[in-house]
């Protein structure tokens, strides 16, 4: 994980302007080793630009070190010059302990520095500070920043008035994070480089750099703005702008806008129905490990919406699924085995796939695993497997397997038999609904 870091294209220095423009000409053209020589030149004559640069190519192993020390020295030394976003990126070092030994009390005077000489990523920081500690100071930092056009600091304020249900600065703070016009704000700044000449390190004052040219606090801005869109209970609640700014967040490839606008196409919440644009955000979001599309995505190939009917791909999706959903995805793979629906009909592999689910606790599976159990044209027959697996569901309250197992029980199928275990499985069963258990118990008393 890098800290965030871009160089400055812009020199201040009046003793050699020719040799930092050669170092930014030669760092345009990748020739980073030129680069630095020349950008040392310009630091050996006191240009905290040109101090501030080397830090950021050694921070990005452009230098010519690898040593973690070098890019600490560098920000020290433009940091005395009072260069503001030295400030913060050696704040940065020493909040996570990068080439510096960790120093919280450090890198908050290193970032107050930073905010008191009206740096908007310096700010945000003090916000994320005192969010957790003193929220009114944390709101007036962040006002600061968003107010120079840092898209991180109002998003969080779009967040905190969430949490204090003031919905209209909720939105108002949200709206002013999405709203941010990079073109012109590049045009006004033209200090901060990035190869795609679209993002600039005061605008995504996320902390982190991201190898990417997404601009990753805007895409945030907009799926919190959707989001609140989504799921507010209040006046504000409208799926139709909730799926626009999904869009604009998943057009910049954030795989839970994605999976989120796919979710509204298939329910027909904002817009409409329309399966073929839900498969085609699941399929994008899948392709990011979103588990959660993945699952959705198994889903309509299973069933055939948005898509042709296709088994193989379910499954294909369904295996990938881990986390909350894994297991419930072999269950949906079992299924699909067991019925014969677009693939043979097997009851081994549907055993296979009950078990990997049943495993992991999903109760459908406990039983049909069980029930596959007893099936006499398998080798895998076996009553005394039966009656764990029915054991098992019965546990969780399951009438249905309940009064199983009080029948075999009963008939001492995988179990010995006994008539007070049969008895007593048939109460908790007739307890929780079931009518066979109330039929089953009446021969107890012929």
């Amino acid at each position: 994980m890098k800290i965030v870091a871009y160089i400055f294209m812009m020199g201040f220095s009046l003793l050699d302007a020719g040799s930092f423009d050669h170092a930014v000409e030669a760092y345009k053209n990748k020739d980073f080793k030129n680069a630095y020589i020349l950008w040392e030149q310009s630091a050996k004559e006191g240009d905290a630009i040109a101090m501030y640069n080397l830090g950021v190519m050694d921070l990005n192993i452009q230098g010519i070190s690898s040593a973690l020390s070098l890019p600490a020295q560098w920000f020290e030394k433009a940091a005395k010059k009072e260069f503001s976003l030295a400030y913060v990126e050696l704040g940065l070092l020493y909040e996570v302990g990068m080439g510096v030994e960790k120093n919280h009390k450090k890198s908050f005077e290193l970032f107050s520095k930073a905010a008191e000489s009206n740096q908007p990523l310096g700010q945000n920081k003090l916000g994320e500070y005192y969010e957790n500690s003193d929220l009114e100071k944390s709101i007036f930092w962040y006002e600061k920043s968003a107010n120079q056009g840092n898209i991180a600091s109002a998003n969080s304020l779009g967040l905190i008035y969430e949490r204090l249900e003031q919905w209209e600065k909720s939105v108002f703070w949200y709206k002013k994070a999405v709203s941010q016009d990079l073109e012109n704000l590049i045009k006004e700044n033209k200090k901060l480089f990035l190869d795609d000449g679209k993002t600039l390190n005061n605008l995504r004052g996320m902390g982190w750099w991201v190898d990417t040219s997404i601009d990753e606090a805007l895409l945030t801005a907009q799926f919190n703005l959707a989001r609140f869109y989504d799921h507010t209970q209040t006046e504000y609640s409208d799926r139709k702008k909730a799926r626009y700014w999904y869009e604009r967040s998943a057009l910049q490839g954030y795989d839970v806008a994605q999976y989120n606008l796919a979710y509204l196409y298939t329910s027909g919440d904002g817009g409409g129905q329309d399966y073929k644009k839900a498969k085609f955000w699941y399929e994008k979001s899948a392709k990011q490990n979103n588990f959660e599309a993945m699952y959705n995505l198994a889903y309509l190939y299973k069933n055939g919406f948005g898509t042709p009917r296709d088994a193989e791909k379910a499954i294909y999706w369904y295996k990938k699924v881990k986390g909350e959903l894994q297991f419930l995805a072999y269950e949906k793979i079992a299924i699909i085995y067991y019925e014969g629906a677009g693939v043979k009909q097997s009851n081994k592999s549907a055993l296979l796939w009950f078990l990997k689910a049943a495993k992991g606790g999903q109760l459908y599976s406990q039983i049909y695993a069980a029930h596959l159990y007893q099936d006499e044209s398998l080798d895998t027959f076996s009553y005394e497997a039966s009656f764990y697996w029915f054991m098992e569901a019965a546990k969780r309250d399951s009438s249905y397997a309940q009064n199983i197992v009080a029948m075999m029980y009963y008939d001492g199928q995988g179990v010995q038999k006994n008539r007070k275990e049969s008895k007593k499985w048939l109460k908790k069963a007739i307890e929780n609904g079931s009518d066979e258990a109330m039929e089953n118990i009446k021969k107890f008393k012929k």
